[in-house]
């Protein structure tokens, strides 16, 4: 009878039926798959691994079916098939290029070069840093780059150009630049900002307004924890909202060696804190570029510090919006404060000079000796400190 067949060692005949070419079900009482609608692969697995549970006997069938001539033959041209598609839908942006009229050379085009930008895997790896307000590479390139250099340089510029002329079209050098802009703009990403929305919740134990108080011996006081949730909580602050004010300056006064740079280096990690902010800097747009791509920047120099520069620090700290042409830049450009400002000293007298201008600095005297360092900050305490900080920040702090 058509579609239907015998279970041998049962009585009875005709009981098994063939649905759709790729279901089986079975009426014979004596077959292990009676009852069960049933594909190939599951009604081999039942009569040949009928003794073994589910789990078992489907690692068994596996393995089986693995080594079966015609199954490892369909399994190659399946892989085959796959990345054969896979290829074709990566390469569907071709064409959508354009071609001069009746020609087929491409048009020297924006265009042209966004696609190519987006599209040539050779060309994903770099992106807008919105902390460091520049572009940085941030996957592998066509070409050898000197190590420890994330950001782009010209020379990435004349590479990039020479293999898109090579590989496609020699574009023109305005064409080559909005493009190249606009596809790291449309990159954009900002470090810190991202790490902060990626945070755990905030576990509840309080971290921030002791840190100083634990690791470096400040006095346990009302005013060392108010100074110390507002200045972590203004970093937070400066991330989400650039250019909001926060013009003071937390002072970490005490011993030499201690620790009062590394504690604050350590949670923001060293890539994000800077030490090379002076008081020189100050005098024209060095300083500003300074803060660039810093999440926290350390003045060292306020020691001995003269009534010219109280000052040029209280003009500087006022600033919450830099406004200067970058270096080889073609027009001014806005850069609302990302960072903070923090200083040490290794003494407090000489640094509180000017009684008009006192409010902007937050003396926090600590009393830590010399010695190994006392804390290790793993990822898991930045996470839950940061978390915290976020929340303060969210309170109103």
């Amino acid at each position: 009878m058509e579609g239907r067949y015998d279970y041998i060692p049962a009585d009875s005949s005709a009981g098994v039926v063939i649905y759709d070419d790729k279901f089986v079900y079975s009426h014979h009482a004596t077959d292990p798959a009676c009852g069960k609608l049933l594909n190939a692969f599951d009604l081999v697995r039942i009569h040949k691994f009928a003794d073994d549970d589910d789990k078992k006997s489907f690692a068994a069938m596996m393995d089986f079916a693995s080594k079966d001539d015609q199954v490892k033959l369909l399994m190659t041209q399946e892989r085959v098939a796959d990345a054969s598609q896979e290829f074709d839908e990566r390469e569907d942006w071709r064409k959508q290029l354009k071609y001069m009229t009746r020609s087929s050379v491409l048009e020297n085009s924006v265009w042209n070069l966004n696609l190519i930008l987006n599209n040539d895997p050779d060309f994903a790896g770099f992106a807008y840093n919105e902390l460091a307000n520049r572009i940085q590479v941030t996957g592998e390139l066509p070409w050898e780059r000197p190590e420890g250099n994330l950001f782009w340089r010209d020379a990435d510029t004349a590479q990039l150009k020479s293999l898109i002329d090579a590989r496609y079209l020699p574009f023109s050098s305005r064409n080559h630049d909005v493009a190249f802009m606009k596809a790291a703009d449309d990159r954009h990403f900002h470090p810190i900002r991202d790490y902060l929305d990626a945070l755990p919740p905030w576990d509840g134990v309080t971290r921030v307004e002791d840190l100083f108080i634990t690791y470096l011996k400040a006095d346990n006081t009302t005013y060392v924890r108010a100074v110390t949730k507002k200045t972590f909580a203004a970093a937070v602050a400066r991330i989400y909202r650039p250019g909001v004010k926060f013009d003071c300056v937390p002072v970490l006064d005490g011993e030499q060696g201690i620790g009062k740079s590394s504690i604050v280096k350590d949670l923001v990690t060293p890539e994000y804190y800077s030490e090379s902010l002076s008081l020189t800097d100050m005098d024209d747009k060095s300083g500003a570029e300074k803060l660039q791509g810093f999440w926290v920047v350390e003045i060292g120099e306020l020691a001995g510090m003269k009534k010219a520069d109280i000052e040029k620090v209280k003009a500087f700290l006022s600033t919450s919006d830099d406004k200067y042409r970058p270096s080889y830049g073609k027009v001014v450009e806005s850069h609302p404060r990302q960072s903070i400002i923090i200083a040490t000293v290794n003494g407090e007298r000489g640094y509180l000079r000017d009684i008009t201008g006192n409010r902007r600095f937050w003396s926090i005297k600590v009393h830590q000796r010399k010695q190994k360092k006392k804390w290790v900050f793993d990822e898991a305490f930045r996470a839950q400190f940061w978390a915290e900080a976020k929340e303060i920040w969210k309170s109103g702090e």
